[in-house]
């Protein structure tokens, strides 16, 4: 090798993802894949405060467990929480 061509191969930098290793890329891209999926599930659920207190009523729930839903942190499953509260009511209605 020459002394020129040496020369170039130190200059040269290493891009980001050997720096960071793939190992860590992947992780970030599976996180921002997850918070993206978060989101699109939110948007789907906040569909349900477009709907009337009526219809909120005719498929069994109330606007303030929308409401309350929906200020959860986004790392919360919104539509989950909604179906476990109308649960535990249907408990203490039963009891």
């Amino acid at each position: 090798m020459s002394v020129i061509q040496t020369s170039l191969n130190q200059q040269t930098s290493t891009p980001a993802w050997k720096k960071l290793g793939i190992a860590k890329w992947t992780k970030l891209r599976k996180y921002l894949q997850h918070r993206r999926q978060l989101k699109i599930d939110r948007l789907a659920f906040q569909h349900l405060l477009l709907l009337d207190d009526h219809m909120l009523h005719d498929i069994g729930y109330q606007r303030q467990d929308i409401d309350a839903a929906n200020a959860l942190p986004l790392g919360e499953n919104a539509a989950i929480a909604v179906y476990q509260h109308k649960q535990a009511i249907r408990r203490q209605n039963k009891n």
